[in-house]
């Protein structure tokens, strides 16, 4: 992502913008297993305009612990579509936050769901991963809608235009509470907590580059193609090493790159399925 993705990412990490291709079935699909190669049709189609992550800043004198992300701990990925016999998920809570130049969504399903979507001009992010059960159990005790009740919207700074933050707490029953308020203005401190919580999965999921990514674990072929994060078209031409190393061509350029397997996730954002026209 750009300079102004990075920047309003560390000002307020925090979209109304539908999440339909990340919705989840009420049971995730069990991952994979370890030995079981992946091929391209598991990997996820490179969103128009997209990024892998959002850099963590490198200057000297942050403290780079404040960028760790224990929130992902034994998360694994969402691989592949979440619906099952065209089921939407059951969400626990949605929180998003629209500025000037960046909007951006997170979703937690009750199904340990969790997708983003992350817009500016200058890119698209758009994740999800599966949390473990103790994670989510632990979610599902900070976001309740008896919490946010307490806090009155009537109390809150609502702008009549420019940014705008909305958190919405559901029940198991499908009825929600809403609030919706100024991101930049200090809150009560039981709407703080539960909008810090998702803010920090929201910074987790957007800042990771294995987990979240369905490039991670793959197993390339000859003739695959996938999209690099400046968005150009490489397709794999050669295995090396028993598949441990990659030659891929670029589609639009006269360059040959060289990859270790376990790396792609670094450098691609997802796959192409279809091949451009030739002729």
């Amino acid at each position: 992502m750009g300079m102004i993705v990075r920047r309003l990412m560390w000002a307020l990490l925090a979209l109304s913008l539908p999440i339909s291709t990340l919705l989840a079935q009420q049971s995730p699909p069990d991952p994979p297993p370890a030995d079981q190669p992946r091929d391209i049709s598991t990997v996820d189609p490179a969103p128009l305009g997209g990024a892998i992550a959002v850099d963590i800043p490198e200057e000297s004198n942050i403290d780079q612990s404040q960028f760790e992300i224990p929130e992902l701990d034994g998360a694994r990925q969402a691989i592949g579509s979440q619906l099952v016999d065209g089921q939407l998920p059951r969400p626990l809570a949605d929180y998003s936050v629209r500025l000037p130049e960046l909007t951006q969504r997170i979703t937690l399903f009750r199904n340990g769901l969790v997708a983003i979507r992350i817009s500016a001009r200058d890119g698209v992010l758009a994740k999800k991963i599966i949390l473990p059960e103790d994670a989510l159990t632990n979610y599902q005790k900070e976001l309740t809608t008896a919490s946010l009740t307490d806090v009155q919207q009537q109390f809150l700074t609502v702008p009549i235009k420019g940014s705008l933050a909305t958190l919405r707490v559901y029940e198991g029953n499908g009825s929600w509470v809403e609030r919706k308020f100024d991101p930049t203005v200090m809150l009560p401190a039981s709407l703080a907590r539960q909008r810090t919580i998702m803010e920090d999965l929201l910074r987790a999921v957007a800042q990771d580059r294995e987990v979240s990514s369905s490039v991670a674990g793959y197993q390339p072929s000859v003739g695959d193609q996938l999209v690099s994060s400046d968005r150009k078209v490489y397709e794999v031409t050669r295995l090396m090493q028993s598949g441990a190393m990659v030659e891929l061509r670029c589609l639009s350029e006269p360059t040959r790159i060289f990859v270790a397997s376990k790396d792609l996730h670094n450098l691609f954002i997802g796959s192409r399925r279809t091949a451009p026209n030739k002729e």
